[in-house]
């Protein structure tokens, strides 16, 4: 522990490596976490951020519960901010609950019961540690330009809560952007040699948020082929631009989604006035029926962004390029009947929930319907693009179970409020 008088002391430069008597096998670096903006007994989070628990209790037991999961007792956890409510002996008594040595990288929502309290390992506002070789240099705030950002340093923050769009070398650690647990510089940044693609938008994969998917899960994503296996038919009998891939979605975030979704504020689907068996919400941009047009609405919530930037992996689109969200609630019995996509949306990405179903395509050449199909699994994620996108319809008939989808859809290029498809 700190001296008691020197707590708010600022390291030049600290040199972070595993315990002698850490884990065989972890390189150094590996048992290293980061997290931020937990705001325990915080309600506002609920409200603002959208985070999927009924009530504070709920939402302080899981993040505790993900805290101690992911981390082990000789672990080191660099909280970067934000921490918890005031309130007296609330921080104490959560640090006893909390694995590892814990430090803290002050922000703007830490009173002096929660720098002050026992439990922290060091307390200050801002850090430099070397880890695995790089300089990392922490904040509770993002910056524009940090130390020896030119020799390829990293600055790790908070604050933002999975809202600000990153720039190369800068990552929010903040439980919003990281599937509510804290994570390693091998989950965000990985190794050379080692490493998993980053979307453009710089974060890391979202399923590597779940420590126990491991590696297992990176050979199975970005540029994996479609398997015949997975629906009877070999690749060659689907359209062009047309991808599938089963298991992109970690068990832990499906329970996490399931749990918050029937929450939302779906209504019946709408379409000149008939109402659908499916009910829908949209997020970031909505398409109407009845002026043809675009217009924008509520941003994608962060409960979202980790899946979009699992579709963005998977389908090799920016993340921030996927603008528009569409969640939709199939209860037994609800079809889609054939369409294709309004021509204002680019490539969409869908992500299905809870319940199987089959996903049928159609294009009619020289008189006659070419078909095929697919059995979308709870997890998996389709990709339409190319012929697939702009020739080919597509339909689900009535499902047998309740069942989630999320759609993620790109904006045409120059497609603004008012336009048309």
């Amino acid at each position: 522990m700190p001296e008691p008088g020197n707590r708010m002391n600022v390291p030049k430069i600290v040199r972070m490596r595993r315990d002698r008597g850490g884990r065989a096998g972890t390189a150094i670096g590996e048992m290293i976490y980061f997290t931020g903006d937990t705001h325990y007994d915080d309600p506002r989070v609920l409200r603002i951020d959208r985070r999927p628990f009924s009530n504070m209790a709920e939402h302080d037991a899981a993040l505790i519960a993900n805290w101690n999961e992911t981390v082990s007792p000789q672990d080191d956890v660099w909280h970067l901010g934000d921490f918890a409510a005031k309130r007296t002996g609330l921080a104490e008594d959560l640090l006893s609950h909390l694995n590892g040595r814990k430090h803290l990288i002050v922000g703007n929502n830490d009173p002096i019961d929660t720098t002050g309290a026992s439990g922290w390992h060091s307390v200050q506002h801002y850090a430099e540690l070397m880890v695995d070789g790089r300089l990392l240099v922490l904040c509770h705030y993002p910056f524009r330009t940090w130390n020896q950002m030119g020799k390829k340093s990293i600055n790790l923050h908070g604050h933002s809560h999975g809202r600000l769009k990153p720039i190369p070398r800068q990552f929010d650690v903040g439980v919003d952007a990281r599937g509510l647990r804290p994570v390693r510089l091998v989950d965000i940044f990985p190794r050379p040699g080692g490493k998993l693609p980053l979307g453009a938008s710089g974060n890391v994969r979202a399923f590597r948020m779940f420590s126990n998917i491991g590696g297992r899960l990176a050979s199975r994503m970005r540029g994996a082929s479609m398997q015949g296996d997975l629906f009877g038919n070999p690749p060659g009998n689907l359209p062009e631009g047309f991808r599938y891939q089963a298991g992109i979605v970690p068990q832990k975030l499906q329970e996490v989604l399931l749990k918050a979704l029937p929450a939302l504020p779906f209504k019946p689907f709408d379409f000149h006035g008939y109402e659908g068996r499916r009910r829908v919400v949209s997020f970031g941009w909505k398409y109407d029926f009845d002026t043809e047009a675009v217009r924008k609405i509520d941003a994608i919530p962060p409960l979202l962004l980790p899946l979009r930037q699992l579709a963005a992996d998977f389908s090799g689109l920016p993340a921030e390029g996927l603008q528009q969200a569409l969640v939709t609630e199939y209860d037994v019995g609800a079809p889609i009947g054939w369409h294709r996509d309004k021509a204002v949306f680019g490539d969409v990405v869908g992500i299905s929930l809870l319940a199987s179903c089959t996903f049928r395509l159609r294009r009619k050449r020289i008189g006659k319907w070419e078909r095929a199909s697919v059995i979308l699994e709870p997890g998996s994620a389709y990709l339409l693009s190319g012929s697939a996108r702009s020739e080919w319809e597509h339909s689900i008939p009535p499902v047998e179970r309740l069942r989630y989808s999320i759609t993620f859809r790109e904006l045409r290029s120059g497609i603004t409020a008012g336009g048309r498809a």
